[in-house]
């Protein structure tokens, strides 16, 4: 079940991925959808209410109906419509509140032009309230259904309406407690896809990040990093001897280390820095304006924190457990996240193929020690 779970919020989390930002989110933090999906979905509602309007005048005629009218408005209706598919992601933000407010005076139209009876076009309203209650910040969709009250109000004082007060009050009532659903669904969706989000990029086990988040930030924070033309270091820490930690104690036993390392990996870090687990009992640092030399004095200072931890943690004294770090630092290693990672994990290796429990920068005595570390070899390190 955990696995699907995990399956689910990552096909989500990369979905999301895939959208460009929306500068209309950034300036609306409550903004719902990018610009494409709030053209397409406008331009549904106002071809769909265009449509029914025009088939609404193959039925007999009520008196009083304005068929002049009714096309009129149905024809702006299809208007809006062709003009937002074409606008689609170039749709401004600044537009989509006066679309619904458009769409609200379209369907106050329809009710005036529609003779006796038409205020049954008002549930076209109900259409402009679900649009604006999920798409638009909540003080634009709030202005929204004031705006529908207000024109309800109005064309039901010119109509020849049997009960325009009980009219009004159910129709605009209806209105509100569909904006107050439409909302709290909304609220729901958002709340689903945030935990989403957080299962897809978190370890379940130690709360940090997860490697697919780690990739996601560290490329962010070597985007900033190339930018400013600033430096940044990446350290690697894989615990030495875990796998005896595991059969000797248990994999409780293991699990509680590694959220050992964790607490005092994030206690640790400046705010500045990023913290994963990689997997396993391997962990990464990513320390921004920080050059190779300062990430071996901070990472041989959790190298110090760690040791203590883990040996008041370790209740079997026979059961060694330190802490190797192999450090790569941009630009001097490399210019990608790939390639600092292979570096890193190549000094990682060249740590533990001098004994283990120390910091080692990459450099290129790293192949050599590696070279003439026999039998060495990446699976021994992993011990």
């Amino acid at each position: 079940r955990e696995v699907m779970i995990d399956s689910t919020a990552t096909r989500i989390r990369a979905r999301l991925r895939l959208s460009e930002p929306d500068p209309a989110r950034e300036k609306w933090p409550g903004w719902a959808g990018g610009r494409r999906t709030l053209a397409r979905a406008g331009a549904l509602l106002f071809g769909g209410g265009g449509l029914i309007g025009l088939l609404a005048l193959l039925l007999p005629s009520p008196p009083g109906l304005d068929e002049v009218g009714v096309v009129a408005t149905s024809l702006v209706a299809f208007a809006v419509a062709l003009a937002l598919l074409a606008a689609g992601h170039r749709l401004p933000a600044w537009a989509v509140p006066i679309i619904a407010a458009t769409g609200t005076a379209l369907v106050t139209s329809g009710i005036a032009f529609g003779g006796e009876g038409a205020s049954v076009r008002g549930y076209f309203y109900l259409w402009v309230v679900a649009y604006a209650a999920y798409f638009l910040p909540w003080r634009w969709a709030v202005a929204q259904v004031l705006l529908i009250g207000v024109a309800l109000a109005a064309v039901l004082a010119v109509k020849d309406d049997s009960a325009p007060l009980l009219t009004w009050m159910v129709s605009f009532g209806t209105a509100v407690f569909f904006a107050l659903l439409i909302g709290l669904l909304r609220l729901r969706i958002r709340e689903m896809i945030a935990r989403l989000h957080e299962v897809a990029s978190t370890d379940s086990l130690t709360g940090l990040s997860n490697r697919r988040s780690f990739l996601d930030l560290f490329d962010h924070e070597l985007e900033r990093a190339r930018r400013g033309e600033r430096s940044l270091s990446l350290a690697i820490a894989d615990l030495d001897y875990f796998k005896r930690v595991n059969d000797t104690l248990g994999h409780e036993a293991g699990d509680n280390v590694l959220c050992g390392v964790a607490a005092c990996l994030r206690d640790e870090r400046r705010s500045s820095d990023v913290v994963a687990r990689l997997g396993g009992e391997e962990f990464a640092l990513v320390m921004a304006e920080s050059d190779a030399h300062q990430a071996l004095v901070a990472t041989e200072r959790l190298r110090e924190r760690l040791r203590e931890r883990l040996r008041g943690q370790m209740s079997d004294a026979s059961v060694p457990l330190t802490v190797s770090f192999g450090i790569a630092s941009f630009p001097t290693h490399g210019g990608t996240a790939e390639q600092l990672m292979h570096a890193a994990d190549r000094a990682l290796f060249a740590a533990k193929a001098l004994g283990r429990d120390r910091s080692v920068i990459h450099s290129p005595q790293v192949d050599t020690i590696l070279a003439a570390s026999v039998p060495f070899d990446a699976s021994e390190a992993a011990r």
